[in-house]
């Protein structure tokens, strides 16, 4: 009952598991990214949940995340160390206006890196909901709506003459097909 998820009590201790699924595999033209040869550099662009880290793991290049390093610096440290043995690498940050993309566009120039922008275009109501799904399946923080609302507000979509050498963007294959998300999540174990 509704009382069971809102009395404290041990009565009531019995938490909402979901079924271990995989709703990123649901995203088109993963593994269909055409590698560069070599020295490419990768920057996604994409709200918190939308799959970045989940792709990032697909293609297989080194992954310089702001989650973990915590701070730009450090990315940027990271990044141009990995420029210098010439590895293939992934920007797995928000990366969502024009002057955070600058300093890696800036960096890979000066090492001739091929730059390429991978835009995830998933909605934010579909990038909360899987917020939240990562927080029961992971264990990790909650990102709150505002954050959501004020990246929105800051996003400015990547272009070609910000010194990418290609763009692609990938949308989320259910939100392409119009399925009703509400229904396909609902779907869980007690």
């Amino acid at each position: 009952t509704h009382e069971g998820f809102f009395i404290s009590s041990k009565q009531y201790t019995e938490k909402i598991n979901y079924i271990n699924r995989d709703y990123y595999l649901i995203t088109n033209n993963i593994l269909n990214i055409k590698k560069y040869n070599n020295k490419e550099i990768i920057l996604f662009v994409g709200y918190p949940g939308s799959g970045k880290s989940y792709i990032a793991k697909q293609i297989g290049y080194e992954i310089i995340s702001q989650d973990i390093l915590k701070t730009k610096q450090k990315c940027l440290k990271i990044t141009e160390i990995n420029m210098k043995e010439n590895n293939n690498i992934i920007i797995d940050n928000t990366n969502i206006n024009k002057l955070t993309r600058l300093d890696y566009i800036k960096l890979a120039q000066k090492y001739n890196y091929y730059i390429k922008c991978i835009i995830i275009n998933n909605s934010i109501e579909f990038c909360n909901h899987m917020n939240y799904y990562r927080v029961q399946q992971f264990n990790r923080k909650v990102i709150p709506i505002l954050v959501y609302r004020i990246l929105k507000k800051k996003y400015e979509f990547p272009l070609l003459n910000e010194g990418f050498n290609s763009i692609i963007e990938i949308e989320n294959k259910l939100e392409q097909d119009k399925i009703n998300l509400n229904n396909y999540f609902k779907y869980y174990n007690i």
